[in-house]
Order: structure tokens, then C-alpha cells, then sequence
């Protein structure tokens, strides 16, 4: 952004002298005077710099609507950095019916397209969900609790007595809850023993609208950005970047120019 600005500034600094007028210097320490520039070369040389301003990032829209579920898909990409240095970056954004998610991939290795058809499940669901790419289920948290004292029991790991003890504490709790799960299990000596050992019976589902977008909008996402070989320029999808004074529309230096 710093090079597309000390550009436009160059551009507005030569037409300025080509009118004759002093303060060239002026115009380059101090972009602020640029405000009372009101003239058509000035809006001209704002345009110029910002069509020859480098297609640093990309943007692309992918729209998909499959067997009546939709998405669109936004991802800003680019390369940040020079020769040995350069890192690939990206920015995806998806607002679908099943929910809108995004991350921002700071270095990748490679383009998106590649990058993205190359990851699995769990690591897109858990940078887009994150924890909630699985949800608390009581009956499976209950379930699983029973399953694991049984087979416990039946492996003479644990006493008759305590694991009646175990057992009716379990089939009065209240686990309608994940924060009541937590007070169970780390309230009572046996079961947060079990879970810091790193044995505690899994208490989630897969959340179904995570693993939705995988299955039904994912796969179709990554097969339209492989086939995508024109992506749009930033300068193309956004209003012109302000460049410390307003920058005009296109309408208005096309009027103004013809005035």
C-alpha cells in the first residue's frame, strides 16, 4: 500500500510541474495539499496510479447451490515478501447455509487453490469452526460414562462396591449441559483421575453443520477454484483505496474530464 501511495503521489508531483507550478518537493513530503488540487490532471494521475498499482492480492466469488444447500465462497489472495522471503497468503470467507466461517492463512507454501485441496477435514473444520466443529451431547456424555465403568468392572479394575457407588452417582447427575459435565467429572475423585490420564470417554457429536459444509460445499469449492484461471484484482471488486484524499469514481473524472 506505501508504494501504490508514494506513486500516486510521483504522478500528482510531475503534473504538477507540467502546469508550472512550484512545490514538487511539497507535494511529495506532504500528501494532505493533495486536497486542494481540485484540477482534472490531478484526478487523472489518481486514476493512473491506481490502474498501474500491482495486482498484489486477488479476490474470488464462488457461488455454489447444491441439492438445496448454498454457499458463497470469498478468498483474497496474494505474496507478501521478496525473493527467498515470499510467503503466500490467503483470506477465505464463507457465508452458506450452514453457517458463515472464515480464517486467514498467514503462510501457506503455495497458491490457495493447491494449499486448500491439499488439507484435510479435521484441520479446514477446526480452523473454520474451531471448537465447535464438535458439540456437547448428553446422551452421549451419559453413555459413554456407563460404557466406561463397565468395562472397568469387567476388567477387575474396579471394586463392586465402588463401581455401584460410581454407578448411581451417574444415573442421578444432572448432565443436560457441557459446564455440568465439567462440575461431575472434576468434582468427583475417580472420574478426574480418569480424564487427567487422558482416558475420559468422549462426551461429543460431530457438530452437523460443520460437517455438512465438508461433505455437501467443500468439495464443490475446491473443484470451481481449481478451474478459476482469471481471478479478479482487488482494483476491480473494491471502490478505489483512499489514498489520504478522497479518490473520485470513475463516473466523476470521466464528467469531470469531459467538462
Amino acid at each position: 500500500m506505501a508504494d501504490i501511495e508514494q506513486h500516486a503521489r510521483e504522478l500528482l508531483a510531475a503534473e504538477h510541474d507540467a502546469d508550472g507550478l512550484p512545490g514538487r518537493a511539497v507535494l511529495l513530503r506532504d500528501p494532505e495539499c493533495l486536497v486542494e488540487m481540485p484540477d482534472r490532471r490531478a484526478l487523472r494521475a489518481i486514476a493512473a496510479a491506481l490502474r498501474a498499482a500491482p495486482a498484489d492480492d486477488q479476490v474470488r466469488c464462488i457461488r455454489l447451490n447444491i441439492n438445496g444447500e448454498w454457499g458463497s465462497f470469498f478468498l483474497r489472495e496474494g505474496v507478501s515478501g521478496e525473493g527467498d522471503r515470499q510467503h503466500h497468503w490467503c483470506e477465505l470467507t464463507c457465508n452458506t447455509s450452514f453457517g458463515t466461517v472464515g480464517h486467514y492463512w498467514g503462510s501457506m507454501g503455495r497458491p490457495a487453490a493447491r494449499f486448500l485441496a491439499s488439507i484435510s477435514s479435521d484441520y479446514v473444520l477446526g480452523k473454520l469452526w474451531g471448537m465447535g466443529t464438535d458439540l456437547y451431547d448428553e446422551t452421549t456424555a451419559r453413555n459413554n460414562l456407563k460404557s466406561y465403568l463397565l468395562r472397568e468392572r469387567r476388567d477387575g479394575d474396579l471394586g463392586k462396591e465402588e463401581a455401584r457407588e460410581l454407578w448411581n452417582e451417574l444415573v442421578d447427575v444432572d448432565l443436560d449441559n457441557e459446564h455440568a459435565h465439567v462440575l461431575f467429572v472434576y468434582g468427583c475423585d475417580y472420574w478426574r483421575q480418569v480424564h487427567t490420564d487422558g482416558y475420559g470417554p468422549n462426551h461429543k457429536i460431530r457438530n452437523p453443520q460443520a460437517h455438512g459444509f465438508w461433505e455437501t460445499l467443500w468439495p464443490a469449492f475446491i473443484a470451481e477454484l481449481g478451474g478459476c484461471a482469471d481471478p479478479a484484482t482487488l482494483a476491480t471488486v473494491k471502490p478505489p483505496r483512499n489514498l489520504r484524499v478522497r479518490v473520485p469514481a470513475v463516473a466523476e473524472i470521466k464528467e469531470c474530464t469531459n467538462g
